[in-house]
């Protein structure tokens, strides 16, 4: 039976930790570039149903003001990995158009343009940097907390866009 050297083994872990730090750095150094604020042309403002909708939605609305953007909202229903996009959600697609409603009626009290979306996806992450692309969107406002029903090791939507 061999035994492994104590020294060898905190070679390795040592080793295998700078590897995992050098990487992250480079991940760092190599992330997109914040888009101006001054190149905004819309904001883009997750809704979720949740009692931080009225705050987002205020901000959004503040910010596309002074930017003279669309206030574009975003409902996204999180399929679960394990049904396909397609699968008929009818209760989440009613909840979803009652809750850009209200929101949209808040937006237009404010007099600024705005257009809403139900997007399916399986996460929010993914659908709000596809949306954000699509639309140029310059600003992203996130505060969401609400739970999911399947945990993602994503907690907070933090990203910048390109």
């Amino acid at each position: 039976m061999s035994m492994v050297h104590p020294q060898a083994l905190a070679g390795l872990a040592s080793f295998s930790l700078a590897g995992i730090l050098i990487g992250k750095l480079l991940r760092l150094l190599h992330s997109p570039r914040p888009v101006l604020l001054e190149d905004a042309h819309a904001a883009l403002v997750p809704i979720t149903g949740s009692g931080l909708d009225q705050r987002e939605i205020e901000l959004g609305c503040q910010l596309a003001a002074k930017q003279h953007a669309t206030v574009v909202l975003m409902y996204v229903i999180d399929v679960p990995p394990t049904l396909p996009l397609g699968v008929p959600l009818e209760q989440a697609e009613r909840d979803a158009q009652k809750t850009l409603a209200s929101a949209s009626a808040t937006v237009a009290s404010h007099g600024l343009p705005v257009h809403t979306i139900v997007r399916r996806d399986r996460g929010v992450r993914e659908a709000m940097a596809a949306e954000a692309r699509q639309y140029q969107a310059g600003l992203s406002i996130n505060t969401m907390t609400k739970p999911r029903p399947f945990p993602r090791p994503e907690r907070h939507l933090s990203f910048r866009l390109r």
